[in-house]
């Protein structure tokens, strides 16, 4: 019987050293799980860091053609007005052409009557 309980205790001890085998194995990778995890958490960090620098370049950027974009708003703005002017004054300068045209048509038309008068043997 004492046989028994040490081939039952060596049985005992054997699977003993197998779990703590295995134990140890769990450990182990438990260890690489975590240095993975640190590992990982650092490149977050590092693509964060990336992001917000893009972001803050591309913030940059759009400023800057906002102000371009306000530029060419005032530009066109401005263009609209002067085309604006232009057509009131050539529509008077066109007016005053007319109204003088007239006057030298008929003043040409009263002298060609005159003339006329003049010339005709009465």
């Amino acid at each position: 019987m004492e046989n028994q309980l040490i081939e039952m205790l060596e049985k005992v001890m054997e699977k003993l050293s197998s779990v703590e085998s295995e134990v140890k194995g769990m450990k182990t990778g438990m260890g690489d799980i975590q240095s993975d995890m640190d590992s990982m958490k650092s490149e977050m960090k590092g693509m964060k860091s990336e992001m917000n620098n893009m972001q803050s370049k591309m913030n940059t950027r759009f400023d800057a053609i906002d102000q371009r974009l306000d530029r060419v708003e005032a530009k066109l703005t401005g263009l609209g007005e002067h085309f604006e002017e232009l057509s009131k004054n050539t529509l008077q300068v066109k007016d005053n052409l007319t109204k003088e045209l007239r006057y030298i048509t008929h003043k040409v038309n009263e002298l060609d009557r005159e003339l006329f008068m003049r010339t005709t043997p009465q």
